[in-house]
Parts: structure tokens; C-alpha cells; sequence
């Protein structure tokens, strides 16, 4: 096998496993796996149901005070019509509440719960587990990979 075909052959082999990699992260389970297993501990029996996608919102319900659906929307990259979905199910979960600012009787802005500031935080241990597992993982690179690591998957995020 010459060098051109020893590249090829490289060049198909990351693009397989890329593509292996983006399937996992699109099929959630990983995430999923794990919340299911801090949710089943006992003082979050009452709130074990929530899906990931619901997680997501709340932590950006979080992270950004005074949103609407528009701006969960456009941060998530998820349909208005599809966070209405979510935050209705949220609402009756007793995850979230509505208000308005005063002065703004039209615009509905979301805020947590005290129950949902609990999810918020299983969820913040759940991302503090995995990045404790991402972080084993690229110890075994030198600071000179890593920098070529975070090249490559600049470069391609650009074309993607």
C-alpha cells in the first residue's frame, strides 16, 4: 500500500468513526443513561420522568434570565412551536413558571421553580460527570495534539 492509499484509507476511517461519534451524541443516550441514573436517586423520585430535551430548556431557563419562548427558541435551535410543547409540559410538571414584567402585559418571560432549580442541578452534576470523563480521556494527549485536536474539529464545525 503506497502513501496515497494509506492516506485515503486513514481519511475514511476518521470520517466512519466521526460520523459513529455524531450519531451517539445525536441519539442522547449517553446523557440520557446518566440523568435516568441521578434521578433514581431517592430525593428526585417525585420528577424522574423528565426527558433530556426538558433538561435543556430548563438550564437555559437558568442561564438567561428574562427569556420568552422566542429566545429559548433561537439559543436551543428549536422551533417556538416546539418549546411551547415543552414549556406546556413544564408548566404542569411544576418545573417552571410564567410571569410578566410589569409595564409588558403582552410578552410571557419563564422562570424556575424551586423543583425545577432541582432538576437544574442534577443536571449541572450529570455535565460535571461527563466532563470529568471527557477530561481522563484527554489527559492522554500532549498539549501539542489537543491543539491540533481543537483545530480539527474547528475547521470541520465550519464546513458542517
Amino acid at each position: 500500500m503506497n502513501n496515497l492509499e494509506r492516506e485515503q484509507k486513514l481519511k475514511r476511517e476518521l470520517i466512519v468513526n466521526f460520523d459513529r461519534f455524531i450519531n451517539k451524541i445525536n441519539m442522547e443516550n449517553h446523557e440520557n443513561e446518566y440523568l435516568k441514573e441521578l434521578l433514581g436517586e431517592e430525593q428526585y423520585k417525585n420528577i424522574s420522568d423528565i426527558t433530556l430535551t426538558e433538561c435543556h430548556v430548563i438550564d437555559c431557563i437558568e442561564r438567561n434570565p428574562l427569556i420568552n419562548a422566542i429566545g429559548i427558541s433561537q439559543k436551543m435551535n428549536i422551533t417556538k412551536g416546539g418549546i411551547s410543547k415543552i414549556s406546556s409540559k413544564l408548566l404542569k410538571k411544576k418545573l417552571i413558571k410564567i410571569y410578566r414584567q410589569e409595564g409588558n402585559k403582552k410578552e410571557i418571560f419563564y422562570s424556575l421553580t424551586p423543583l425545577g432549580r432541582e432538576v437544574f442541578l442534577v443536571h449541572e452534576k450529570l455535565h460535571e460527570k461527563l466532563y470529568q470523563r471527557a477530561n481522563l480521556f484527554l489527559d492522554r494527549f500532549t498539549d501539542e495534539e489537543l491543539k491540533k485536536i481543537i483545530e480539527f474539529i474547528s475547521g470541520l464545525s465550519e464546513i458542517i
